[in-house]
């Protein structure tokens, strides 16, 4: 069994990185809000995957894929939620 230590440790990287994942969700709801209500000029999508790169200005592309980011950041979310309440539960489960 992990010391208590090595399990605090991971508690800490999975708050992280569920923190981290929030952000980049609420940075792309900001995008997409912000192109909507102030009216910016067009966006801009690029994905590279060298030595390929896609780009496009659709604005039906551009929302379907900050759609499918943001479920994917969701459902990310959840399943670290899930990584820290079983692990919360596991270091407060009294040792025999």
């Amino acid at each position: 069994m992990e010391n208590t230590n090595e399990l605090y440790k991971r508690l800490e990287t999975l708050v992280a990185h569920r923190k981290a994942l929030s952000r980049q969700t609420d940075h792309l709801r900001v995008m997409e809000q912000e192109h909507t209500i102030n009216g910016y000029p067009k966006m801009r999508l690029s994905i590279e995957s060298h030595p390929h790169t896609f780009k496009t200005v659709n604005k039906a592309v551009i929302k379907k894929v900050f759609a499918l980011l943001q479920a994917e950041y969701r459902e990310l979310i959840k399943q670290k939620e899930q990584q820290i309440q079983a692990l919360t539960l596991q270091l407060n489960t009294p040792k025999p």
